[in-house]
Parts: structure tokens; C-alpha cells; sequence
């Protein structure tokens, strides 16, 4: 009968096989700290199934020779110490500080691990560590403690790594993995340094690597149940670490374009049976760790080589189905590929997802089904100039400022300049960026709220310090999309500055500019709040866009401010057209505003007309905020209408 003492070898030697067999089979995220893990799990297997081979060699059980038992013992040992450097590793892998591996410092760590192993393998001849007499292997207790003391050395440096980023874990996770290399640090003493080793450090180690592997190594989290493949959240975590080390790679996408609008044909289970043939043929090209389902209908490849690009571009043009059987249904597909790569990881993180989001637009558009569209070339120039615009947005938020101009609006009843519509000025080198891009990119990238409040303080700062309404200026008008005030409380929000500032919204016409479809009774409502207090909403770039005009007639506005195209034409081509416009908003009771006027013949021609307001760049151009003082002296001065 086998003696009780084997049971400590063979549970451990079970739970961390069953442990290593599901963690392969299971999908995992090609990241350090999972091939650390694998690395661990295959060297601790080995580790537990040289000692069960001892114990029955020490048994009798099995026949040993001396020189098979030194050379399993010496493995044993070495075993121990690699998957010590390994725990460390790990836990340097799990914060994202393998880049401590690149310092010179870093060779220090290994010289322990070095030594120990010199001296382990040393003992096969010297016997300085461990010996073997008829079968029974023999400890020199002090070489045994250092031993020891090498193994806790590098579970203490896990402990140092972990609490130096513990910012980098959660809570809840890092309190539970520091408790937990405690516990490991008191039963390796316990079973090093006594005369009777205390087994249960097999139990130990193997509650301790099924416990990381249901807390950190459960991929659940990171897969698309329909297609097998991972998901978007995977796909941000893998892309972190590579630009995070400076790796290269390339994304091949596969937009399913045809998948857009499959659910007004096919039911939910058969969509979901789509995507698993979809997931399973690209798993067959990628590789089962590098194929990510990262929207609805929009796969990616990553991949280490550009040879390997090609490849496997070719090999889903040809190899990737145009009709899939679903149910005796017959479902065409259509796909639109871009490839994009990092190369030494030149952008970051968000510049990259920006990037992917982009080339999906341009891909799925642009493209025709199964061409490639590259990132190179016009395509590239195209998204840098985004990326370009995203990083300004972005640093004017951080600084929470901007530079403005302002553009001086004539009042045709009392014949004078005085409004100004203010306006923030974005550029970056020569460029200029229109505030209508400016408020797109920002909606696009999750900002729009904050930088549109950005601008209006600093519009209302500098006109509280410039005291614009005390010199001869009775109105400012503030440009906001429709899309930033469709809830009450923004309207609310933006209320609140204008009273922190101390003006008087009577003061204030809003000019709002509708690009998007909006619902329009929150609409209503929001511009019924502000005209509530006094502030004034008009319906800007009237003419740019099409739309439901007897519906946006309808709305609480305050006037209207007609676009430069319609005014252009009517100057160039007297067309009636801005004529009937006007007569059908006076009609309403609408202030009406003409934008775009172009010269002085184009002015006294539209100045005749019924309208309020008049502005043009070309009549006036826009004056910088550090020249407003002169340009409020000529003014005062009638230096400005004489130019007019």
C-alpha cells in the first residue's frame, strides 16, 4: 500500500495538471504575464513529478540508481530556482515594469539564480548540497537554507514590484496577492529550514496557482461568446502592452460590411452562427491567440511580421466564403480589409485606436469588397491631420484655454458696428481648424461637453475683462452646436457661468448650428429655457445643410443667420430666392442676420433689404483678442464705419 506521504506530491501534482490542461485549452491573451504564467505552470508540473519519482525511488516502489537519483535531484533543485525568476517576472509582467529588465541594474537580480544554479549542478560532484547512499538522498541543512533564502529573495522582489505599481492592480486583487506571498514565504521556511520539512507546501503552491488562475487568468472576460474571438477590451490590453515595450506589429481588419444590417433579414441565433463560422476561419489564418472581434461586424488580425501580412491577406481574399448557409437561407457577405501597422510603436495608445477607428470608416466607405485599403500614402496624411487635430483639443482642455478673434456684426436699423460674434481660434502650424471640426472630433473622441464649455468660459472671461458691453458693444453671440444643448442640465451649466461671470444674458444671443439629426422637442425645450432668462437663440448656417424646415420653423428661435452661400448668390446672381427667405422669417417675427457679405457694394446692396444684421469677413475681418482695445478705440472714433 502506498504511504499517506505521496499524497502531498500527487493532489499537488493533479490540481496544477488540471490547472495547466484548461488553461490550454482555453484561449488566452498572447500577453507577458500569461506566458510567464504558462512557463510557470509547465517548470512547477515538472518540478512536482521529479519529486513524486523520488519519493518512490526512496520507497522502493520504483528502482533508482544513485547517479539517476543525484541527476533528478539537481533538476529538482534548478526547477525551484527558475520558477522563482519566474513568479518575479510575473509579477513584473502583471504591472507592466518589464522595461526594468532593459536597466543594467536588472543583471544584478539574476546573479542569485546564477550562482545557485552553479552550485546546484556543482553537487552532482561535490556533494556540497545534497548526496545519495543506497537510494536515500541526503541535505546539507545550511547549503539548503541558502537555498531557501534565494527562493524567498526573488517572492520578496514580487512583493517590492507589486507595491511599487500597486496603482496598476485593483485593490482588492492586490491585497488578496500580497496575502497570499506571505503565506507562501512562511511555508517555504517551513519546509526549508526544520529538520522535518512540513509537505503541505505542495497544497500551498497549488491553491496558489488555482486561485491566480480564476482571478487573473480567466479569459471569460475577454471573449465574444458568438464568435470564440476576443473582444475589444483583449484587443486594448495586448495593443497596451506592445506599445508599452516598443514592439512592432500589424492589424489586418476584416470589416464584414455585410453584417451591418443582417439583423433586417436574419434572426439573432443565426447572425451569432455567422460569427462563429466567421471566428473559426479566422483563428484557422491568424492563429487562435490573434484574431479579436472588436465591433459588431469588425474582426482584427495582429500579427508580429509584415511578411505575414501579405500572406494572410491573400489568404482571406480567396479563402473567405461569399455566400454562408444559414438555416436553407443564403447569406451574402461582402468584406472590406484596411491593414495598419505600429512600427516601434510610434503612436500611443489612443493614437492608435483612433487610428483603427479611422481606417474602418475609410474601409468600409471608400473601399470595394475585398480590396485593402492602406495605411500610406494620401489615407495616412488624411488621419495624421486628425490626430494632429485630437492632440490640440486635448491640450487646450488640459490648459483649459484658448486663444480667440472676434468678428464685428453691423446693426442695419441703427447703422452702427455693434455686436461681435466671438470665436475660438484653433490652429495648429499654418493650419486652421473650422469649430464645426473642432466639434465633431471632439464628439467623436468623448469631449464635446467639456471643450464647448471651455470655450464659452473663456469667451465670457474675456469679455468681462475687456468690459466689451461699457464700450459701445450691446451683444456677443457665442457659437454652440445643437448636439450641446439637448439635455437641461448643460443648459443649466452653461446658465451658471454666464452668472458667475456677471453678465446679463440679455446680452448673449447663442448661435446654434444644426449638423446632426437632434430630437427635437428636447431641442425646443432647451431654447425655450434660455430665451426663459433673457438670452436670445438664433438658427445659424441656414442654408448649409438640408433639412426639415417646416419643423425648425417651428422652434422657439429668436432669428435666424443666413449662410454666406445664399447671400454669395444672391449678390452675384440677385436670385430671388434670399428675398422670399427673408420676407418668410420677418414673418415670424425673426431677427434675420446675412453672413458671408464680401464688399462694400455687396454691403449697401443687403443693407437695403429687411434684414438686422450684417457680417462678412471680407467687409471686416477678424480681429485678434490682443487687438480688440485698438479696434474698440477706432470704433469709438467711427473709424470702422468709415472703412464700411
Amino acid at each position: 500500500m502506498i504511504n499517506y506521504i505521496y499524497a502531498y506530491e500527487i493532489v499537488a501534482l493533479f490540481l496544477i495538471g488540471l490547472v495547466t490542461f484548461f488553461y490550454h485549452y482555453k484561449n488566452w491573451l498572447p500577453l507577458y504575464r500569461n506566458r510567464f504564467f504558462s512557463d510557470l505552470l509547465h517548470i512547477l508540473l515538472g518540478v512536482v513529478t521529479i519529486e513524486l519519482v523520488k519519493r518512490l525511488g526512496e520507497s522502493g516502489l520504483i528502482r533508482l540508481s544513485n547517479s539517476v537519483s543525484v541527476i533528478l535531484t539537481a533538476f529538482s533543485f534548478a526547477g525551484v530556482i527558475v520558477a522563482s525568476v519566474l513568479f518575479w517576472l510575473y509579477y513584473l509582467a502583471q504591472t507592466l515594469s518589464l522595461t526594468f529588465l532593459k536597466r543594467k541594474v536588472a543583471v544584478i537580480m539574476f546573479i542569485p539564480a546564477v550562482i545557485t544554479m552553479v552550485a546546484v549542478f556543482a553537487s552532482i560532484y561535490n556533494k556540497k548540497i545534497f548526496y545519495v547512499r543506497n537510494g536515500i538522498i541526503y541535505y546539507k541543512e545550511n547549503s539548503l537554507r541558502l537555498f531557501s533564502v534565494v527562493i524567498i529573495f526573488y517572492v520578496l522582489s514580487g512583493i517590492y514590484a507589486l507595491t511599487k505599481t500597486r496603482k496598476k492592480l485593483g485593490i482588492k486583487q492586490y491585497i488578496f496577492m500580497q496575502t497570499w506571498n506571505i503565506v507562501i514565504i512562511c511555508f517555504l521556511g517551513l519546509y526549508y529550514l526544520p529538520k522535518k520539512k512540513l509537505m503541505l507546501i505542495y497544497y500551498c503552491v497549488a491553491a496558489v496557482i488555482i486561485i491566480y488562475y480564476l482571478i487573473r487568468h480567466n479569459v471569460d472576460m475577454y471573449i465574444v461568446s458568438a464568435s470564440g474571438c476576443f473582444s475589444m477590451a483583449g484587443f486594448k490590453k495586448v495593443i497596451e502592452e506592445k506599445i508599452k515595450y516598443n514592439k512592432s506589429f500589424y492589424c489586418i481588419s476584416v470589416c464584414a460590411s455585410s453584417m451591418q444590417n443582417m439583423s433586417n433579414y436574419c434572426l439573432e441565433d443565426e447572425i451569432n452562427q455567422v460569427h462563429a463560422i466567421l471566428g473559426e476561419l479566422l483563428r484557422k489564418f491568424g492563429g487562435r491567440h490573434n484574431v479579436y472581434h472588436i465591433h459588431s461586424y469588425e474582426y482584427v488580425i495582429v500579427v508580429k511580421n509584415k511578411k505575414d501580412v501579405k500572406r494572410i491577406y491573400d489568404e482571406l481574399k480567396y479563402e473567405l466564403p461569399g455566400t454562408i448557409r444559414i438555416n436553407d437561407k443564403n447569406i451574402s457577405m461582402y468584406y472590406k480589409f484596411y491593414i495598419v501597422g505600429n512600427v516601434d510603436s510610434q503612436y500611443s495608445l489612443s493614437d492608435f485606436l483612433r487610428i483603427i477607428l479611422s481606417m474602418k470608416k475609410i474601409a468600409t466607405e471608400d473601399s470595394l469588397d475585398r480590396e485593402v485599403v492602406l495605411y500610406d500614402g494620401e489615407v495616412k496624411e488624411r488621419i495624421e491631420r486628425e490626430l494632429e487635430n485630437i492632440r490640440l483639443i486635448r491640450s487646450m482642455l488640459e490648459n483649459d484655454e484658448c486663444k480667440l478673434e472676434c468678428m464685428p456684426v453691423y446693426d442695419v436699423s441703427k447703422k452702427e458696428v455693434n455686436g461681435l460674434e466671438i470665436n475660438p481660434v484653433i490652429k495648429t502650424g499654418d493650419r486652421r481648424i473650422s469649430i464645426e471640426e473642432v466639434w465633431e472630433m471632439s464628439r467623436e473622441i468623448g469631449c464635446s461637453r467639456d471643450v464647448n464649455i471651455m470655450f464659452l468660459k473663456n469667451i465670457l472671461k474675456f469679455t468681462k475683462r475687456e468690459k466689451l458691453f461699457e464700450k459701445g458693444i450691446s451683444h456677443i453671440r457665442v457659437n454652440v452646436a445643437g448636439f450641446h444643448i439637448v439635455s437641461e442640465a448643460i443648459c443649466e451649466e452653461f446658465m451658471s457661468y454666464i452668472r458667475e461671470y456677471g453678465i446679463n444674458p440679455e446680452n448673449i444671443i447663442l448661435e446654434v448650428y444644426i449638423g446632426v439629426e437632434l430630437p427635437e422637442d428636447v431641442l425646443a425645450k432647451s431654447i425655450a429655457y434660455f430665451r426663459k432668462y433673457g438670452v436670445s437663440v438664433i438658427w445659424d448656417h441656414f442654408g448649409i445643410k438640408a433639412c426639415n424646415l417646416k419643423n425648425l420653423m417651428d422652434m422657439p428661435f429668436s432669428g435666424v443667420k443666413i449662410s454666406h452661400q445664399l447671400v454669395a448668390r444672391f449678390c452675384s446672381e440677385k436670385s430671388m430666392q434670399l428675398i422670399y427667405l427673408i420676407r418668410m422669417f420677418k414673418k415670424k417675427g425673426w431677427i434675420v442676420c446675412l453672413d458671408g457679405v464680401g464688399c462694400q457694394e455687396d454691403f449697401k446692396l443687403v443693407t437695403k433689404m429687411n434684414v438686422d444684421y450684417v457680417q462678412g469677413e471680407k467687409m471686416i475681418e477678424f480681429i485678434p483678442e490682443d487687438s480688440i482695445e485698438k479696434f474698440l478705440s477706432e470704433l469709438a472714433e467711427g473709424g470702422i464705419l468709415n472703412d464700411i
